[in-house]
């Protein structure tokens, strides 16, 4: 890479369930397959992730 990468996002709580919403932006650098040239290829990545903070331990009756 580069140039640094850039990172912005956020965390939002609904109800107990939290939302880890990010988006990735980065230009890389790599070799063309055919021609073998560098070239620099623009990356926009999203990225959505529902963070658990605790685990409900009464499911005993699972267990049986």
């Amino acid at each position: 890479f580069p140039a640094p990468v850039s990172v912005d996002g956020s965390v939002n709580n609904s109800s107990g369930v939290c939302m880890l919403e990010l988006r990735i932006c980065a230009v890389a650098e790599t070799r063309c397959a055919s021609c073998g040239k560098s070239i620099s290829v623009p990356m926009d990545v999203p990225v959505s992730l529902m963070v658990v903070t605790s685990v409900n331990e009464d499911n005993e009756e699972d267990d049986k």
